[in-house]
């Protein structure tokens, strides 16, 4: 019984860390074709939280202009006023969360300046 206990712990601890996709080389193809919803529903859960981190650590949006944004991925899911200061930022979906256990989504969160050119993009997760 003890043994059991033991096994099912793990099991349990396991997929409670589970940390979700592995990380892809971004595509902006690939990127695009997902946001508009063109790929199956298994293939879209996962895609753009695996290449985000590889987008986000070659800081491939620094600096870009929002048309050099919309070129590069396409049309956000949302966009409107930044929050407590001056500029804009758009929204894109990138899935629900990574663990086996979530109900959360993630969204990737890019602020521009009053000259519509990136200043900030973060990936929030909840």
């Amino acid at each position: 019984m003890l043994v059991k206990a033991a096994e099912m712990a793990l099991l349990i601890g396991l997929v409670l860390t589970y940390s979700g996709p592995p990380r892809r080389e971004f595509d902006a193809e690939q990127w695009r074709t997902a946001g508009g919803r063109a790929m199956s529903a298994e293939d879209l859960q996962w895609l753009r939280q695996e290449m985000v981190e590889d987008l986000l650590a070659r800081r491939q949006l620094d600096g870009l202009s929002t048309d050099e944004v919309r070129e590069l991925l396409g049309a956000p899911d949302w966009e409107g006023p930044r929050p407590h200061s001056p500029g804009s930022s758009w929204t894109y979906f990138l899935g629900g969360g990574r663990s086996l256990m979530s109900f959360d989504s993630e969204w990737l969160t890019i602020e521009y300046d009053t000259t519509e050119h990136v200043t900030a993009a973060v990936v929030h997760r909840g």
